[in-house]
Parts: structure tokens; C-alpha cells; sequence
């Protein structure tokens, strides 16, 4: 007569239930963080837009600047009213006709920022520098 004994010495040939929930919650953080990383990529995305805009106004500012012998000409905006300002993440773009500082506005999907362009005029040419409000949102050259 055979008698049964049990194998007690197998391999295990799956996960426990805890294991596979450790690896979930593992991967539900992992998510969670990347989202939020890739939401503020996507909004400093959508505001670089905002600097490029206000790029060609720095070039009417500059070329009014040169224009007036290098000094700041009394109307330093001239040109800029027939440029279309507003995109789907630009509300408006501002020119102080007095200072050349140039403001610009995004929308709420650029995270509502707001970039300000200085000129400074120096012998060798203007010299510009770039704020903004939100800095997490904004290029590294405004913030």
C-alpha cells in the first residue's frame, strides 16, 4: 500500500494578493507625480508661446531705439498696432509708448501669466530683461 504524503517543499507559482496590491499603489503614485509634472510642461509649453509673441514687438521697440540714434524716441511703440495679438494663449500685448515696456498677457490654459520685457539702452545696443509672476511657468530666460 502507497501512502500519501504532501509536498510541502514546491515553488510558489504566483503573487499574493498584497504583493499585487504593493505594486499597485507603487504605480498609482508614480502616476500620480507624472501627471502633475507633465500638466506644468504642457502650461510652460503654452506660455513660451506668450514670449515668442512678444518677441516681434521687442524687434519694433529695438529698431525704433536704433532708429532715434539709440536713445529712446518718444513714441517707442510705433508699428506695433497693426501686429494681431491675441491667439487661443495670448489674451493682449501692451506697449508703454514712453518706456518701450512691453506686457504680455496668456490665458488661463497658459496659466495666466504675465511677462514683462524691459529694454535698457546701452552704447552697444538695447539690452532687455524678462520677468514673470508665475516663474514655475515661465522659459528659463524670465525667470
Amino acid at each position: 500500500m502507497k501512502s500519501f504524503t504532501a509536498n510541502y517543499n514546491k515553488a510558489q507559482l504566483g503573487y499574493t494578493l498584497i504583493e499585487l496590491m504593493i505594486v499597485i499603489a507603487i504605480i498609482s503614485i508614480l502616476a500620480a507625480t507624472a501627471i502633475s509634472t507633465y500638466h506644468d510642461y504642457i502650461v510652460r509649453t503654452r506660455a513660451s508661446e506668450a514670449v515668442v509673441a512678444g518677441a516681434v514687438v521687442k524687434k519694433i521697440v529695438t529698431q525704433n531705439i536704433a532708429d532715434n540714434g539709440g536713445a529712446m524716441p518718444t513714441n517707442a511703440c510705433t508699428g506695433f498696432s497693426d501686429i494681431k495679438t491675441a491667439t487661443k494663449n495670448v489674451v493682449s500685448i501692451e506697449c508703454s509708448a514712453t518706456t518701450g515696456v512691453i506686457t504680455i498677457f496668456t490665458t488661463a490654459k497658459a496659466g495666466a501669466t504675465t511677462f514683462i520685457w524691459t529694454p535698457t539702452t546701452t552704447p552697444n545696443g538695447v539690452y532687455w530683461v524678462c520677468s514673470s509672476n508665475i516663474a514655475k511657468y515661465a522659459p528659463k530666460n524670465c525667470r
